[in-house]
């Protein structure tokens, strides 16, 4: 064996060695950035859920001015609806006008219109591009409709609804999930529909 040849042994032994460690980096290298991207999905969630958080805070504020207003409505409708019906009652000749004028100002006050039910609403994008906030007592008095035709109406449209205690519940699975790496985001409607139902 000549002088060349044991130096072209060398080389391969040492190439095969600096091969065998560049796979071990490589494959260190890539567990690290399989890890990098579940960090970066794990924070998109909790910027969804801190957005979707917010969005239903302002809903609620806004459904607690709406009841306020409603209420304070009530009240003078009602103190109209007397101030207006005891001297009609009277002057009609009724026994007891004060009493005709009460029960006018009950059906006022019997008046009931929705407030408080918002729900979380995932599209057929999926988690995280397809997620809203939908004011179902808002809507139920703008359509002059019940909530549960609201909901009729809104299901039968390509949504998953839930409460917002059900979506941080989902989410928290989906973030367990994400560290296990035995999913990624987009989670896709379906997934989704099925851990709301897990969740529920």
């Amino acid at each position: 064996m000549t002088n060349l040849d044991a130096k072209v042994e060398e080389l391969q032994r040492e190439l095969g060695g600096q091969a065998s460690t560049l796979k071990d980096l490589t494959d260190i290298l890539a567990d690290e950035a399989r890890k990098l991207i579940r960090r970066d999905q794990i924070a998109c969630l909790n910027q969804l859920k801190a957005r979707i958080m917010e969005e239903l805070e302002h809903i609620q504020r806004m459904e607690t001015v709406a009841r306020t207003d409603f209420n304070k409505g009530k009240l003078i409708s009602s103190l109209i609806t007397f101030a207006v019906g005891t001297p009609i009652a009277a002057a009609r000749g009724e026994k007891d006008p004060v009493s005709t004028g009460a029960k006018l100002v009950k059906s006022v006050l019997d008046e009931r219109a929705p407030f408080g039910t918002t729900l979380v609403a995932v599209g057929k994008d999926g988690i995280p591009s397809d997620v809203g906030v939908t004011p179902v007592s808002h809507l139920a008095r703008q359509s002059r409709i019940s909530e549960s035709e609201v909901m009729a109406r809104l299901q039968s449209g390509s949504y998953v609804f839930m409460t917002p205690e059900v979506f941080v519940r989902v989410l928290a699975k989906i973030q367990s999930r994400l560290l296990d790496g035995s999913v990624s985001l987009p989670v896709p409607f379906e997934q989704v529909a099925s851990e709301m139902r897990e969740c529920a």
